[in-house]
């Protein structure tokens, strides 16, 4: 899959953990249940989920993040919400 322009990943468990970028205005956050066949390891080793989160400089990125990877059809989601300059324009979970 291509990259999506005007995105950048800050956090996503067991990987990146960058800090906010204020230069980018909109902000998806994405919480994923743990993968069934090892949840044991998976809640020890990272806590109680898996957690995403994605910087854009249009809303609309965000949007084609989301339909990319299917995250409301995912069988783990639990939650997303998308934050904007004006506060939270999305809050959708499972």
């Amino acid at each position: 899959m291509a990259a999506i322009p005007g995105l950048k990943l800050i956090r996503h468990t067991g990987g990146e953990n960058n800090p906010d970028d204020p230069s980018y205005p909109y902000k998806l956050e994405v919480m994923l249940r743990t993968p069934e066949f090892m949840e044991f390891t998976f809640i020890a080793a990272f806590g109680p989920g898996e957690e995403i989160a994605v910087l854009g400089m249009t809303e609309e990125a965000i949007n084609e993040f989301i339909a990319a990877n299917r995250f409301k059809s995912h069988p783990r989601f639990r939650s997303l919400t998308i934050t904007g300059p004006q506060g939270v324009i999305k809050n959708e979970s499972n």
